[in-house]
């Protein structure tokens, strides 16, 4: 896939702890979540770090809020693969975020937060 057109946001990058162990990767993510990807949005075509990066980005090329449930598209931060959504990267092999939901299209490593999510209102929560 051809990356979209358009200004690719900066994202945090937290790098473990000294000691913290092979298997620990950076995290990335924004000021909102920490995950490894990055979000598709269906409206303008742009990658955001999550839906609210995009619906607060003042220079969005549409008016609209970005559908979390539209998102069929994924770009890993550490390889930069675009692909379908799915909870690990195909190319490298990392976890896009430790909470996944494939309904939601919700990636984070914050699991503190104890996500889970409710078909009732049909979000994570």
């Amino acid at each position: 896939m051809a990356a979209a057109a358009g200004p690719i946001l900066p994202l945090k990058v937290h790098v473990p702890a000294e000691g913290a162990g092979a298997g620990n990767v950076a995290r990335s993510g924004c000021s909102h979540y920490e995950r490894h990807c990055e979000l598709k949005a269906t409206c303008c075509g742009r990658f955001y770090p999550c839906r609210r990066c995009h619906d607060d980005d003042p220079q969005r090329p549409c008016a609209i809020s970005m559908d979390r449930h539209a998102v069929r598209v994924v770009r890993c931060c550490h390889c930069r693969l675009e692909q379908v959504c799915s909870e690990e990267c195909r190319r490298c092999g990392v976890r896009f975020g430790k909470y996944f939901c494939p309904t939601c299209r919700f990636y984070d490593d914050d699991t503190a937060k104890a996500q889970f999510h409710c078909d009732g209102c049909g979000l994570c929560r």
